[in-house]
C-alpha cells in the first residue's frame, strides 16, 4: 500500500517577534487585525498540508491465471478446514463467514486401491508426520495473527478495580488538632474504567487486517499442499516396497524352478541319457538368479 509522509513546521509571525523585541516581555499593544489574519493564514495551510496527509486507495486486482473449472476430487469442505476433524476451527465472526469455492478432498484420494495396508499408513502419516503438525501449528499462529488484527480494530474496555486498606499509628510524630492522636483506619476504593478506540483514519487497521487474512489462506493452502506432499511420498515408498516384493516373488519362483532343473539335469546325467555339460549348465543358472 502506497504511504505518504507529511511533515508540518509551525513557526511564529513575524509581527510577533518584533512585537516582543527579543527580549521575552509582552507589548503593550498587539495589533490584532495582523494577529488573526496570521492564524487563519496557519489554518489554512495545516488543512492543506493534513489533505496531503490522506490515505491514496489501492486495490489490488490479481493477474489472471489460467486454473482449471473445479478438482477431480471436490469436496464440501471450507477455508477452516471443516469437514477435517483434525484442522482447528476459529470462532470470529469475520473468519467463520469465510468460505472457499472448492477444497480438494486430499485423504481420500488412495481409497480407489481399495488397499487397507496403504490406507493404515496414510492414516499414520497424516497424524503423526511432524511437517505436517508444523504446517498445522502455522495455521494456528496465522489465525492467531488475525485475531490480534482484527480486535485492533474493535474499542478497548479495561476495568482494574482495586481496594487499599491504611491505618495512621497513634504514635506518629507529627500531630495536629485535625487529626487527633489516635489509630485512624482508613480504607480506599478505586474503580477506573479506561475505553479507547483508534480511528481507522489513514487505512492502517483495515490493510493490517487484510494481510493477516491473506497470510492465513497462505498458510491453509500450504498445509494443503504439505498434506498432499506427505501423502504422494507414502503412496509412492508403499508402491515401491510393494514392487520390490512382486520382484521377490519372481526371482523365488524362478530359482525353484532353476533348482528343479538341477536336479532333473542330475538325474538324467546319472541315468545316462544327459552329459556333464548339461548339469554345469544348469548349476550356472541356478547360480545366477
Amino acid at each position: 500500500m502506497p504511504t505518504k509522509y507529511c511533515f508540518l513546521t509551525t513557526s511564529a509571525p513575524s509581527f510577533l517577534e518584533s512585537e516582543l523585541g527579543g527580549g521575552g516581555s509582552p507589548p503593550d499593544a498587539f495589533h490584532y487585525p495582523d494577529f488573526a489574519f496570521s492564524m487563519r493564514s496557519s489554518l489554512v495551510l495545516l488543512g492543506l498540508a493534513l489533505g496531503g496527509c490522506a490515505a491514496t486507495r489501492y486495490h489490488y486486482d490479481p493477474p489472471a491465471v489460467p486454473v482449471p473449472a473445479a478438482w477431480k476430487n471436490m469436496a464440501p469442505v471450507d477455508s477452516l478446514g471443516r469437514g477435517r476433524p483434525e484442522l482447528p476451527v476459529a470462532t470470529t465472526a469475520d473468519t467463520a463467514a469465510r468460505q472457499l469455492k472448492q477444497v480438494p478432498n486430499l485423504p481420500t484420494w488412495w481409497a480407489v486401491f481399495n488397499d487397507t495396508t496403504l490406507t493404515r499408513l496414510e492414516a499414520q502419516a497424516s497424524a503423526l508426520n511432524f511437517t505436517t503438525r508444523a504446517a498445522l501449528a502455522r495455521i494456528d499462529q496465522a489465525r492467531a495473527q488475525l485475531r490480534i488484527a482484527d480486535a485492533q480494530r474493535s474499542p478497548v474496555i479495561a476495568l482494574a478495580p482495586s481496594a487499599f486498606h491504611s491505618q495512621l499509628s497513634a504514635l506518629r510524630p507529627v500531630q495536629s488538632s485535625i487529626i487527633p492522636a489516635v489509630a485512624v483506619p482508613q480504607t480506599q476504593f478505586y474503580v477506573p474504567l479506561n475505553v479507547s478506540y483508534e480511528l481507522d483514519l489513514w487505512g492502517r487497521l483495515r490493510r493490517g487486517a487484510q494481510a493477516a487474512r491473506a497470510t492465513e489462506q497462505a498458510s491453509e493452502a500450504d498445509e494443503q499442499a504439505v498434506r498432499l506432499s506427505v501423502s504422494g511420498d507414502v503412496g509412492n515408498t508403499y508402491f515401491s516396497l510393494r514392487g520390490l516384493d512382486a520382484e521377490l516373488l519372481v526371482l523365488d519362483s524362478a530359482r525353484q524352478a532353476r533348482r528343479y532343473n538341477v536336479q532333473l539335469t542330475n538325474a538324467r546325467f546319472v541315468a545316462g541319457v544327459d552329459n556333464e555339460i548339461g548339469v554345469r549348465r544348469a548349476q550356472t543358472e541356478l547360480a545366477n538368479v
